[in-house]
């Protein structure tokens, strides 16, 4: 868990958490998770394609002198660029960036955007969707390693010096596939063990229907040769056994529509509340075992199995 600054005595007495000393952390692992699924997503599509399929253009976006600038600048940048995607008949490709503060106190943001090969982006600041400074476009030769360059710069009192409201980091143009690996890697990990362990149970029990399915079949088969020296398998309750296979294909039916509600309205299907996690396709709730209080002022947590 990121942000731990003092660690009292046993893992069972807790620890004092600060949120905001954690965020540097936050924000450098979601970057190097982006870059390297949408990494490894366009290297899927330049094998079916050709290494030459797409390119990765690292662009710097600067304010003037004086210039404070608005935290909805570089959103409105991005839909000017997805406007003009839009006219040539594509998507919005994939894209990060980072806000970054000068030495002198000035913000500017470095965008990384994977382009269709032959098509050409223009000059963001003389063609008008960068009207605040000035604008450099170079070739990515490591997208990974650009972004983890500059989110490393990061601290959290860094981050205090920038406007409020102001973010620090963005992505978009991802396949769903890409966002969903995205957001379970930034679970905790409690999160995380909790879903592995219902796709190993389920998993399991798949697997414990087939081979008790196999095993009928071969001790009918057994009987069938050798009749004196295999005894014959317990009868089974077909009807039962039937009605137990469909009430699991509907089951699954159901799951399978709504996994495809969720994903249609771009919603995960294990989703944060308050508390901890849900499943919204089977509409379980998982309770994180951590307890969190302020106490004096400092947010102290631990696990409830210690209260």
């Amino acid at each position: 868990m990121t942000g731990l600054v003092v660690a009292v005595g046993s893992s069972l007495e807790g620890f004092h958490y600060d949120p905001k000393a954690g965020r540097p952390d936050r924000l450098r692992k979601t970057l190097r998770l982006i870059a390297e699924e949408v990494q490894r997503v366009m290297a899927w599509v330049m094998l079916g394609r050709g290494r030459s399929a797409y390119r990765c253009l690292f662009v710097t976006l600067t304010y003037r002198t004086n210039t404070k600038g608005d935290p909805r600048d570089v959103s409105a940048c991005l839909n000017r660029m997805r406007d003009w995607l839009a006219r040539q008949g594509l998507p919005m490709c994939p894209y990060l960036w980072v806000a970054e503060l000068q030495k002198r106190g000035a913000l500017h943001y470095h965008l990384m955007v994977w382009l269709p090969r032959g098509l050409h982006l223009p000059r963001l600041d003389r063609c008008g969707w960068w009207k605040h400074g000035m604008t450099k476009v170079e070739t990515a030769c490591n997208p990974v390693g650009y972004l983890v360059k500059y989110a490393s710069k990061f601290r959290a009192e860094d981050i205090a010096r920038f406007r409020k409201g102001t973010r620090l980091y963005g992505y978009g143009g991802l396949v769903p596939e890409v966002w969903r690996s995205v957001r379970a890697a930034r679970w905790p990990r409690w999160a995380r063990k909790v879903r592995e362990d219902q796709s190993t149970a389920a998993f399991v029990d798949e697997l414990d229907r087939e081979v008790a399915a196999q095993e009928r079949e071969e001790a009918a088969l057994l009987h069938e040769l050798w009749p004196d020296d295999h005894p014959a398998p317990e009868p089974v309750d077909q009807r039962a056994e039937y009605e137990a296979w469909l009430e699991r294909e509907l089951e699954e039916r159901d799951r399978d529509e709504k996994r495809r509600v969720l994903l249609q309205r771009g919603r995960p299907e294990f989703a944060r509340c308050v508390g901890g996690f849900v499943d919204r396709v089977s509409g379980e709730f998982f309770e994180t075992p951590w307890r969190a209080e302020f106490i004096n002022g400092v947010l102290r947590v631990w696990p409830k199995e210690a209260v």
